[in-house]
């Protein structure tokens, strides 16, 4: 790692020889000579610049430590915060999917939430789909597990404006006015406050933009592998395969089934350990060790570049947190019918 490190800055060498080179081609050039017996004096004297000659000597190298401390202090709150944004998730889940909605009945999600490429009987998968990719009025319920996520992480997202002006007018939704106002109800002293808003505002888009979810479940009712089970035609099940009379439903979620919901967010660095860590801007490689071990830390920096993003004013260095959560639905058991084989005479 020490000489990963070395060849990273191997280039700042020549830049700090080329600021020695100047430095003593300004002292040719005015005149000075090196005086030994000045130096000394200068430097066992405690008056004038010479404290704050070694502040500013020191103060780069103490504020980037400082700044490396406070990263990882909130990297330990952002992986807190995601964690419980997947359990957020998961619990909403196993509410809402039982629920019975005009386009969704019970026990079942919008076909067009399934992912249908990577779903395979008995295993459900949904789509990786993001804010305001899908029309009003579909994927009711999956939207609700996915807010439940999103509103988890707007603790951890930026109070800075990161977007455009004109990208914020075009979000959409009403999370955030409904999360304004509970805001100002609870804190009466910030209702008169016009930057609490804005910084809610803030803070909730960049939530929605970079928090996505996956469900998936299994269908153990139908799963003859599974202890206890079978399918439509050996025991009893709940969302029943090769069913005479009821087709099997992709879309169709095992009763009191584990539902779990995996969370990604990406979580925002600070400038200055993000810019330093990510490998290509600061640094000109990957710090890999010279027995090969890969870098697992520059790797996982990535930048947000405003370039590949019209709809942002600011560039973002941020790195991926993920969480998974599994719960068990709640509702009643299925009144699907089960062929039954004829009693012994």
């Amino acid at each position: 790692m020490n000489r990963a490190i070395l060849q990273a800055n191997f280039p700042y060498f020549f830049w700090l020889l080329a600021g020695f080179a100047a430095l003593w081609l300004v002292a040719r050039m005015s005149g000075a000579r090196l005086d030994l017996k000045r130096l000394r004096t200068l430097h066992r004297s405690q008056e004038g610049s010479i404290q704050t000659l070694s502040f500013v000597l020191t103060l780069p190298l103490f504020m980037m430590i400082v700044l490396f401390i406070v990263q990882v202090s909130q990297l330990m709150i952002g992986i807190t915060v995601v964690h419980y944004a997947a359990f957020a998730a998961a619990r909403a889940a196993s509410v809402w999917l039982p629920a019975e909605m005009p386009n969704e009945p019970a026990n079942e999600m919008d076909i067009v939430s399934i992912d249908l490429r990577r779903t395979s009987y008995p295993y459900w998968h949904s789509q990786p789909v993001t804010f305001n990719e899908w029309p009003p009025g579909t994927a009711w319920k999956y939207q609700k597990i996915w807010s439940a996520a999103a509103m988890a992480c707007i603790p951890i997202a930026p109070s800075k404006r990161y977007l455009t002006p004109e990208a914020m007018q075009q979000m959409q939704g009403n999370i955030t006015p409904t999360t304004i106002q509970l805001y100002q109800t609870l804190v009466p002293k910030a209702a008169n406050d016009s930057v609490i808003p804005n910084r809610i505002r803030n803070k909730a888009y960049y939530a929605f933009e970079h928090t996505w979810i996956h469900v998936s479940g299994a269908d153990y009712g139908s799963n003859p592998n599974a202890p206890g089970s079978g399918n439509s035609m050996t025991g009893p099940t709940y969302n029943p395969q090769n069913h005479p009379t009821v087709p099997y439903k992709a879309n169709e979620i095992d009763w009191e089934g584990p539902i779990t919901v995996q969370v990604w967010f990406r979580f925002p660095l600070l400038t200055g350990p993000g810019r330093f860590l990510s490998p290509g801007h600061f640094l000109k490689a990957q710090l890999s060790p010279p027995d090969g071990t890969p870098d697992k830390v520059s790797s996982r920096i990535k930048i947000w570049d405003k370039k590949d993003h019209p709809r942002y004013a600011e560039s973002i260095y941020w790195t991926e947190l993920t969480a998974t959560a599994t719960i068990t639905t709640e509702g009643i058991k299925s009144g699907i019918p089960v062929v039954q084989k004829p009693e012994a005479q």
